[in-house]
């Protein structure tokens, strides 16, 4: 399952994809904003003197700017961080979350903390990514 963290999403506990929300019609309302918040690893993305020559692909071609940080040291701490603000139902200014699995990630999945990807704007999704993203159990 892939998903986004809910950071700037009102009221998404208590209508978290679980309760049969319809999440297309969510999906259908969104509009391009221009702005992506990514919070990452450290060295998970390439970097160069200037910059991602990644992350600088991505943002001409889509024509979107993005704040990229690699605040994530590990689960534990980034959840102890995030974990009160998004009880709060407030957002904590990252539209992307990338998160390992374990004990957190269950914790945002189950108190719906978390919006489900919309597979038909990731067109390229199937072709590369993993067995475990593609089927979670």
């Amino acid at each position: 399952m892939g998903a986004l963290s809910a950071c700037g999403i009102a009221g998404t506990r208590d209508t978290g994809w679980k309760s049969g929300f319809d999440w297309d019609s969510w999906w259908r309302r969104q509009e391009r904003q221009g702005t992506l918040d990514f919070a990452n690893w450290p060295l998970y993305i390439d970097r160069t003197k200037d910059g991602s020559p990644t992350l600088n692909d991505f943002s001409r071609k889509y024509d979107v700017t993005v704040n990229y940080r690699p605040v994530i040291q590990d689960n534990a701490s980034f959840f102890a961080q995030i974990s009160p603000v998004l009880a709060a139902e407030q957002p904590i200014g990252y539209d992307l979350v990338v998160i390992s699995n374990g004990w957190e990630l269950t914790q945002m999945i189950e108190n719906h903390w978390l919006v489900p990807l919309d597979h038909s704007r990731l067109p390229n999704f199937e072709r590369y990514a993993g067995a475990a993203s593609r089927a979670p159990a």
